[in-house]
Parts: structure tokens; sequence; C-alpha cells
């Protein structure tokens, strides 16, 4: 990451930064529903592409590594 992208030193070598951080929309009042729909289901947003990701993982391995349920049926070694 170059920093530049980001933000610049003065001359002090203090960082000020061009874009300030802020509040999720949904955390700020009063309630943008638009605006926290797109940060919710945009890329990238809150789901994607990283939380749709991990549940895939957990959806993939359920079925790839647990038994199937007719083995549940019955108790026994």
């Amino acid at each position: 990451m170059k920093e530049k992208f980001f933000g610049e030193r003065d001359q002090k070598g203090h960082y000020i930064p061009k874009k300030r951080v802020s509040y999720p929309p949904i955390f700020i009042w009063p309630l943008a529903p638009i605006q926290a729909l797109k940060w919710i289901f945009s890329v990238p947003g809150y789901f994607l592409p990283w939380n749709l990701f991990y549940v895939g993982i957990g959806v993939v391995s359920w079925f790839i590594l647990s038994p199937p349920l007719e083995d549940y049926a019955e108790l026994g070694i």
C-alpha cells in the first residue's frame, strides 16, 4: 500500500488522511434505510464479499464433512 493514495504528511511528519473514518449507515441517526441497504449488500459492504464467503465455507463443510442423517437414527457403536 502506498501512503500517497490514502493521505499525506505535513511538514512536521503528522499523517493527514484524505478520507475521514465514519460510522456505518445503520448506526447514524436519523436512519437512512436506502443507504443502510446499499452498505449491507454492496461490494465491498457488510455481506459481500467476506461474510458471504465465510457462510459459504460453513455450508460446504457442513454438507461434505457431516454424515447423512440416517446414520443418526440409531445409536450404536
